[in-house]
């Protein structure tokens, strides 16, 4: 049905497909992924693709996206430890925007796209999804403040009210509702 409306959208503009290029994945159906043709040209399908950073598959797993989130951040946060040591620094506030800067800002690049089916019924506890990004980014915030190990004796509310910042969750939660907000607003 959509890409019936596809192929009629292009016809009408007078628009031509790319068919090296272009490839088709459909979400949510069970293999094998059906086939689709445009002037006698079959598209190729895939599995998964990477789109403006985010990695979607086909069936739409926020674990996917997540799992290449947490490898983006974590190469952002052992650049930033090897800057910070490098340069010597040592303020605790410079560090924690650094952080900010170049980890916090990885992880919640694309949370309206892969939350919301993760924090759907998770409200008030971290989500099993959302966890290796919960436990990853509390662990930067101890690496930090010189505690890089949660037995050092730092519980995480005294870990979130020293370093003045909430919990990812938190901000990931935040980041959807502003987006679907602004999508909500621009409908009504």
């Amino acid at each position: 049905m959509l890409f019936r409306k596809f192929k009629e959208f292009c016809t009408k503009n007078k628009l031509t497909i790319n068919e090296r290029k272009t490839e088709i994945m459909v979400i949510n159906v069970p293999d094998p992924q059906p086939s689709y043709q445009f002037d006698d040209y079959t598209f190729q399908t895939t599995e998964s693709f990477k789109y403006l950073g985010l990695h979607v598959n086909t069936i739409a797993d926020p674990a996917h996206m997540i799992h290449h989130v947490l490898q983006r951040s974590r190469a952002a946060f052992a650049a930033l430890c090897e800057y910070i040591g490098t340069e010597g620094w040592t303020t605790l506030w410079t560090n924690l925007v650094l952080l900010d800067t170049l980890v916090r800002s990885n992880i919640l690049y694309g949370a309206p796209v892969w939350s919301p089916k993760s924090l759907i019924g998770n409200w008030g506890t971290t989500s099993p999804v959302l966890r290796p990004l919960d436990n990853f980014y509390k662990h930067c915030l101890r690496t930090i403040i010189g505690q890089p190990r949660a037995e050092a004796g730092v519980r995480n509310a005294v870990l979130y009210v020293t370093t003045n910042r909430y919990p990812i969750t938190v901000l990931i939660a935040k980041a959807a509702w502003h987006y679907f907000k602004c999508v909500d607003d621009m409908l009504t």
